[in-house]
């Protein structure tokens, strides 16, 4: 957990037997499929907000996919955390044979039809669509000029300019740009190589943050407005 100086469980999914690891917990299994299930399951209960690994998006957790979908592990792919909710798994061509069945099939069909409209509600409010297509509607209202007065980015987020009102990047942008020029200031002055050293990791780890959050966040005109980012 983060801030903690120890993890809060060690443990290892493996296929087959394994010898035991002093302070991991071994987790042996004779089947692939029940081996990916049960670390889903795993995943699920311990709800993580992040998982990291060593090139984990272009080859760990696809390769899981593919397996899970050679082995029919259907339940494995279910590893998001947009909700704990997902929908009743109820395909359309049975539909009339529920309907039209037992008093227990007509409550399965009813439960589809009641996860179908509950869950998109519950995946708009977390990703709070209303939240944003308000703003975006508010600057409708203030009857802003594009390119005058916000700017619209590659992926479709909208940004007022700063003679309209400062954001929180630019601000967040500052805040880095100042630091780093404190620390090329206080670099200057030193004269103990420790201190140098520690003052040069800092103002280059600035830099490269800082760069970083630029391009991520689809800024490309603020960069020659930090050109000093680049010096």
């Amino acid at each position: 957990m983060l801030g903690e100086s120890k993890p809060f469980v060690r443990n290892i999914f493996t296929l087959n037997t394994c010898s035991h690891i002093v302070g991991s917990q071994v987790l042996s299994f004779h089947g692939e499929a029940e081996l990916l299930e049960r670390w889903r399951d795993f995943v699920a209960e311990v709800y993580p907000d992040v998982i990291i690994g060593y090139n984990i998006s272009n080859f760990d957790f696809p390769y899981l996919m593919d397996r899970a979908k050679a082995l029919k592990a259907n339940n494995f792919p279910l590893l998001g955390r947009m909700i704990r909710e997902q929908k009743e798994d109820v395909h359309h061509s049975v539909i009339t044979e529920l309907q039209s069945g037992t008093p227990e099939s007509k409550r399965r069909l009813a439960v589809y039809c009641l996860k179908d409209a509950y869950l998109p509600e519950r995946l708009l409010d977390k990703l709070m669509c209303f939240t944003n297509y308000t703003e975006m509607s508010t600057i409708d209202r203030l009857n802003l000029i594009k390119d005058i007065d916000y700017i619209q980015c590659p992926n479709n987020d909208f940004f007022v300019k700063s003679s309209q009102r400062k954001g929180l990047l630019p601000a967040i942008l500052e805040d880095l740009i100042g630091a780093r020029k404190h620390a090329k200031a206080d670099l200057k002055k030193k004269t103990d190589p420790f201190k140098r050293a520690v003052l040069g990791g800092r103002q280059l780890a600035l830099k490269v943050f800082t760069v970083r959050s630029i391009v991520i966040t689809s800024f490309i005109d603020l960069l020659t407005d930090y050109r000093e980012l680049y010096v």
